[in-house]
C-alpha cells in the first residue's frame, strides 16, 4: 500500500497532525522535507499528487492563492506552515525581502557559495598559462581539476578573441 492510500482526514487535519510548534511560533512540518528545506504533503491521493506544506496551509486556512502569486514566509523558516507566518506576493517581493534581510546569495561570480577561485586567481591562471605552465601544475596548486583549468583558459580565449 503506498503512502497516498494511507492518507486520512482533510489536508488541514493532516497538516496539523505533523506540526511541531516552536518557541518562535513556527509550525515546523515533521513529515517529508525536500532538499530545499520545504515540507511536502500528499494532496490526498496519488492522482492528485503532492504539494508544498506552506502552500497547502495557506489554501487550507486562508484561501486560494491568487494567480501569479507565491506564498512567502514572514519568518524565513522553510519548514514553517503557520498561516500567521505566511503571506502572498510576487517572486520580486520574495527577492526584495531576501535582499533586505541579507539572505540573498548570488549563484554566480565571486559571491557564490560554490566558487572555488577568486577573480584574481582566475586571471593568474590565465596569465601563467600563456607562457605554457603545465595545466596539471596549475590544477594542483589551486586545488582544481585539469579540466577546470582548461575551461578557464578556453573561455578566456573565446570571450576575448
Amino acid at each position: 500500500m503506498s503512502q497516498y492510500n494511507k492518507t486520512k482526514g482533510s489536508l488541514a487535519e493532516r497538516l496539523l497532525a505533523k506540526r511541531n510548534v516552536t518557541e518562535s511560533g513556527c509550525w515546523d512540518f515533521t513529515g517529508h522535507i525536500n532538499n530545499r528545506g520545504y515540507g511536502l504533503i500528499s494532496k490526498g491521493s496519488k492522482s492528485k499528487g503532492i504539494m508544498l506544506t506552506h502552500r497547502a496551509s495557506y489554501e487550507s486556512f486562508i484561501g486560494p492563492i491568487p494567480e501569479g502569486k507565491i506564498v512567502l514566509h514572514k519568518c524565513d523558516n522553510t519548514k514553517c506552515f503557520n498561516p500567521d507566518h505566511l503571506s502572498v506576493g510576487t517572486q520580486q517581493d520574495n527577492m526584495d525581502d531576501m535582499e533586505s534581510k541579507g539572505r540573498r546569495v548570488s549563484l554566480y561570480g565571486a559571491d557564490s557559495p560554490n566558487v572555488k577561485l577568486t577573480y584574481e586567481q582566475v586571471l593568474e591562471i590565465r596569465q601563467r598559462h600563456i607562457p605554457r605552465v603545465n595545466t596539471r601544475e596549475l590544477a594542483e596548486e589551486f586545488g582544481i581539476t585539469r579540466q577546470y583549468v582548461g575551461q578557464l583558459i578556453s573561455n578566456f580565449w573565446r570571450k576575448s578573441g
